[in-house]
Order: structure tokens, then sequence, then C-alpha cells
């Protein structure tokens, strides 16, 4: 099929966060649960791969919104599954 391997323009939209921003990101997570920054890839999975815990995504989502000044609903904080999907959400607030 023509065209299957390229992203979508949703895709491309939602990963406009900046180096600086991502590795910002991937800090406060390997802050949070004790890994170093090169273990926390943007597939990596939150609670299978790095044992996070619902206490531990509040937390830290509560330390991502000071850091990039957004705010985000109990609902949005409950669907983050990989590193990427926490990247796309604070894009989409801080174009908000």
């Amino acid at each position: 099929m023509l065209g299957c391997n390229r992203p979508s323009l949703i895709h491309i939209k939602m990963s406009e966060l900046g180096i600086k921003d991502k590795e910002r990101i991937r800090e406060l997570i390997a802050d949070k649960l004790g890994f170093d920054t090169v273990e926390v890839l943007p597939e990596t999975k939150l609670i299978d791969e790095l044992g996070m815990d619902s206490l531990d995504r509040i937390e830290l989502m509560v330390e991502v919104e000071r850091a990039f000044d957004i705010s985000l609903t109990d609902e949005e904080i409950e669907v983050i599954e990989t590193v990427q999907q926490c990247f796309d959400l604070v894009s989409t607030k801080m174009k908000v």
C-alpha cells in the first residue's frame, strides 16, 4: 500500500516537542523512578518496563505540570503508558 510508512500529520504535529523539552521529561521520569536517562526512551513503557505505579504517575505528572507550566486532567494522566505519550501530551498542552 502506498504511503503506509509515512507518519500522519497528527503524529507530526504532536511530535514537535523540542529536544531540550524531551530530555527534561526523560530526566524527570528517570529521577522519579531511579533510572538513568539512557534507559528512558520514547517507546519505554512506564508501568511494564520502569515499574511506575499509580502514585508515581501522579507525582511525576505534577512535576511535569510545574516544569512546563501546564495543567493536566486525571483522565489525561491515566492513559499515559509510554514516554512518547508523555511527550505528545506535553506538546499538545503547550500549544493550547
